[in-house]
């Protein structure tokens, strides 16, 4: 069930409480935990199938940018890069341990966020930031002028990281 949204059973990485989302989001501990497992899996199956980690580049847009950034993070081989976007930096007191200790502390990440979402405050993105880059991480951080949703100019921006993140040269 999800909170905000009047208890009703739907899809969800994790319950929210409120609507719009701000930096004094209550965690849902134990959903954020499962999801977490869910996402490691789905990397695993794919490294299982052969693909190297450091060939991944973990990103989510909203709800699945804040899993990215927990799983990207917490997972146990080296990854390409993580992405966010409109999303926020969730178990905020075991981040620094978690981004500084683990396989992925000098994973690349890419944070964009609409000035004006009303969803996913803006203040969120910025946070993600602030507090990835004093773990230690390379952070590219965008904001433009939308909403709750994708912008040319944050999609552009995310291709050129991403294609930097993988090594892999532009063909346009």
């Amino acid at each position: 069930p999800v909170t905000c949204n009047g208890g009703y059973v739907m899809t969800s990485w994790m319950d929210l409480e409120t609507i719009p989302i701000g930096n004094g989001l209550p965690d849902d501990a134990k959903g954020l935990a499962d999801s977490t497992q869910i996402i490691h899996a789905l990397i695993d199956a794919e490294v299982a199938k052969g693909t190297a980690s450091e060939d991944i580049v973990l990103g989510g847009f909203s709800q699945g940018g804040a899993m990215a950034l927990l799983a990207g993070y917490s997972y146990a081989k080296r990854l390409a890069g993580v992405a966010c976007l409109s999303g926020w930096p969730s178990l905020r007191a075991q981040l620094t341990e978690r981004v500084g200790g683990g396989a992925n502390a000098g994973t690349p990440l890419f944070i964009g966020h609409g000035t004006q979402d009303g969803v996913v405050l803006p203040e969120c993105g910025k946070d993600a930031a602030e507090r990835h880059t004093a773990a230690g991480v390379q952070v590219t951080f965008l904001d433009y002028p939308a909403a709750h949703g994708p912008h040319p100019a944050g999609m552009a921006a995310l291709r050129s990281w991403a294609l930097e993140a993988l090594k892999l040269e532009d063909d346009e």
